[in-house]
């Protein structure tokens, strides 16, 4: 409302009751949670200085303290505080406001397994206490606990719509998760409270170029007044570049952004990627002159990294930089020795695993890949991705038992991942269990990707087993309308229709589906070699779709 009116309302009321320790910790509240922290603090000690037994007067001090501690706003603010909750916690240990201001001390202090532990035991006394569900979801946030994190933050602002903090803490979530749609939304609820922060605005502008909107992004960074265009900005723009395709203008600015941040990775990874796909698109040009030119600035790209490395070696996304580099220089030992590195040095960064693992992938070593995500699990067990991920290799070495439970919690940890629920659906369904639960996960999966031909196919197929052939052959043509030519689930796809039409009685329709999935076949072996590959293995369901055909035309033919 009315900023100035509830200021006044505030103060006539310290006026009128002037002896009353209760208005000055409102007062104190007030002030503090609208950036006057040094006036609430002076509203708590006075409420302190009415009632010095009074438990809840003390607590407002120490948590204004705290927070002027941490912003450097007083000299010992954290280590006052901290003595004022050490008093209480003594006498009363359970004390709902003495653990959570514990909380925000161990938050300040990076102890954050500590502080998840001290809020948490706050809110089984309060669990519907908006600000201790905040504290703890950003302590979950910063211990990269991001799927918990994100439930407690959503909590936080359903009790507290008005909670700016949290709106900026989960945006910062959804984008760590890869929900750049939620993450806009969330940063711009945050907007609205507290406009013209720089940090939202460039949130904002890289999610919109994650998500390929890229005009949208530019209007976002246009808003920036000039004066306030650092590197990170620099860096954004230098990111819509790249996606429009403007490649000197995108180095350009990534240049720029390095000289303003010389040890940011990700600044320094779009060059180096930038610099060597130039050398790719030389040599294919075969443009002799170009090639020298692309190489030079990719061997300036690669100095810039090594410096960074070299002042920051305990970096662990340096770490993993150096081990691209590398790659790309020809030296796998390094890449896997530097990789590996990088996983010691920060043990809680889901992306050292990622890194790791499709490098032994990439050199046919797969075992090896399945081993970085179990030590990544291990290490993260409330990570969806990972779970995701080891589920995804699991089904494609056909050990669908093991890859069953992980694509369960990662649906647990994460209930908008519709590709897990499109594998674990399908996995049901091919072994012929769980098919209520297979069709709820396929049905999950078409609500969130209604376009994917892969979730038609299983939704379809879904229902065939089910004993719904009609039902199942909407999904199953809309399937086959969807998927590209050439593409090695075509064939599949076009088998599940022709069941489906048989056990609807379509003969005719049916044989038309097996030629047309058998014709896929065969066109994918014959386009395999020219793409440099061998044909594998016959999948066993064309073994099947032949004998179905010669069964089908058998029974036409008797009829």
């Amino acid at each position: 409302g009315n900023v100035t009116e509830a200021d006044a309302l505030v103060e006539r009321a310290t006026q009128e009751r002037p002896d009353d320790p209760q208005v000055y910790l409102v007062l104190a509240s007030y002030r503090s949670r609208n950036g006057d922290r040094a006036g609430g603090l002076e509203a708590a000690e006075k409420a302190v200085s009415l009632d010095p037994a009074r438990t809840e007067s003390q607590l407002r001090k120490a948590e204004i303290l705290v927070e002027m501690g941490f912003r450097k706003e007083k000299e010992n603010g954290i280590e006052d505080a901290t003595a004022i909750v050490a008093d209480v916690l003594a006498k009363h240990p359970s004390n709902p406001d003495a653990l959570f201001v514990d909380a925000k001390i161990k938050v300040t202090r990076e102890q954050l397994a500590e502080a998840i532990s001290s809020v948490r035991a706050a809110l089984e006394a309060r669990p519907d206490w908006a600000e201790a569900r905040y504290v703890l979801g950003a302590a979950l946030a910063a211990h990269k606990e991001y799927a918990a994190s994100r439930s407690e933050l959503g909590r936080a602002l359903e009790l507290d719509p008005s909670m700016a903090e949290a709106s900026q803490v989960l945006a910062q979530v959804h984008h760590r998760l890869g929900e750049y749609e939620y993450a806009v939304d969330m940063a711009r609820r945050f907007q609205r409270m507290r406009p013209n922060d720089l940090k939202m605005s460039l949130l904002v502008a890289q999610s919109l170029v994650n998500l390929g909107k890229l005009a949208e992004a530019q209007a976002e960074l246009d808003l920036v007044p000039a004066e306030n265009r650092n590197a990170e900005v620099q860096y954004a723009l230098g990111r819509i570049s790249v996606g429009r395709g403007e490649i000197e203008i995108a180095r350009a600015y990534f240049v720029e952004a390095a000289a303003g941040m010389p040890n940011q990775p990700e600044v320094l990874e779009n060059l180096i990627d930038l610099d060597s796909r130039e050398v790719l698109a030389a040599q294919q040009a075969k443009s002799s002159v170009r090639l020298e030119t692309a190489r030079q600035r990719r061997a300036e790209s690669i100095d810039l990294v090594q410096q960074a490395v070299a002042a920051k070696p305990n970096d662990a996304k340096l770490q993993q930089l150096d081990g691209v580099v590398a790659v790309v220089e020809d030296r796998m030992g390094d890449a896997e020795k530097a990789f590996l590195k990088a996983i010691e040095l920060d043990p809680t960064d889901r992306s050292s695993y990622d890194r790791l693992a499709r490098f032994y992938n990439a050199t046919g070593k797969m075992p090896q890949a399945i081993e970085v995500y179990v030590r990544g699990v291990e290490a993260l067990p409330e990570d969806p991705q990972f779970h995701h991920t080891l589920g995804m290799l699991y089904e494609l070495r056909d050990e669908a038992g093991r890859a069953v439970p992980h694509y369960e919690e990662a649906i647990r940890l994460s209930p908008g991942l519709a590709e897990a629920k499109n594998n674990l659906a399908y996995i049901y369904v091919d072994q012929g269990q769980n098919l209520d639960r297979a069709l709820d996960l396929a049905q999950d999966a078409k609500t969130l990707l209604p376009n994917n031909p892969s979730v038609s196919d299983t939704l379809g197929w879904v229902l065939y087993k089910r004993g719904v052939p009609a039902a199942a052959i909407s999904y199953l043509k809309e399937a086959e309308a969807a998927t590209t030519a050439g593409d090695g689930s075509q064939g599949v796809v076009r088998h599940h229709l022709a069941m489906a039409y048989e056990a609807n009685g379509d003969t005719e329709e049916a044989i038309a589906a097996l030629d047309r999935a058998l014709s896929a076949v065969d066109e994918h072996n014959a386009a395999t070699p020219g793409q440099g590959g061998k044909p594998g293995t016959e999948p066993a369901w064309v073994g099947e779709a032949r004998r179905q055909r010669e069964k089908l035309v058998a029974q036409r033919g008797s009829s």
